[in-house]
Formats: structure tokens, C-alpha cells, sequence
């Protein structure tokens, strides 16, 4: 859906398309993470289903891969008691 403000369009995503997409800047970011051989935490995306949501978590390398290890999404606490 694309909403129109001030003269710019702007994209609009329903909320499984908002996953979607942070899931695949968070693996970019994962990627870039590794590609330097860094151990230091990234800026990663919360990956909940709140369109309006631009939380962003701190997480090694290591520890967003294993929660995509273990089947899961990034998601902040406080969306996660949210979601409840």
C-alpha cells in the first residue's frame, strides 16, 4: 500500500511484511558482523508483528544465531511481553 504525505510516498507494510524485511537487514547485518570478524554487539532489528515498531536490540553475532538456530525471530522484550 503506498501513503502519500507531504508530497513524498511513502510504503506502507502490514505487519508480516514488516518481518520480513527486518529479518533480511538483520542477516545482512549478521553478515557484515562476520565478514569484519566482529565480536562486538550490532544494532538489530525487532522483528515483531507491531508495523509501527523500530525497536532495535544489541546482539552479537553468536547470539542472533542462536536464536535463528533455534527457529526464532528477534524480537525486544518489551514487544515480546506484548505479544503474550
Amino acid at each position: 500500500m503506498q501513503v502519500s504525505r507531504g508530497g513524498q510516498v511513502i510504503l506502507a507494510m502490514a505487519a508480516g511484511g514488516k518481518s520480513v524485511v527486518y529479518r533480511e537487514v538483520n542477516l545482512e547485518t549478521a553478515r557484515l558482523l562476520a565478514l569484519y570478524g566482529s565480536d562486538e554487539a550490532g544494532h538489530f532489528l525487532c522483528e515483531c508483528d507491531d508495523p509501527a515498531c523500530t525497536r532495535r536490540l544489541e546482539r552479537t553475532r553468536a547470539e542472533f544465531e542462536a536464536v535463528r538456530a533455534a527457529g526464532g525471530r528477534l524480537i525486544s522484550d518489551y514487544c515480546s511481553s506484548i505479544e503474550k
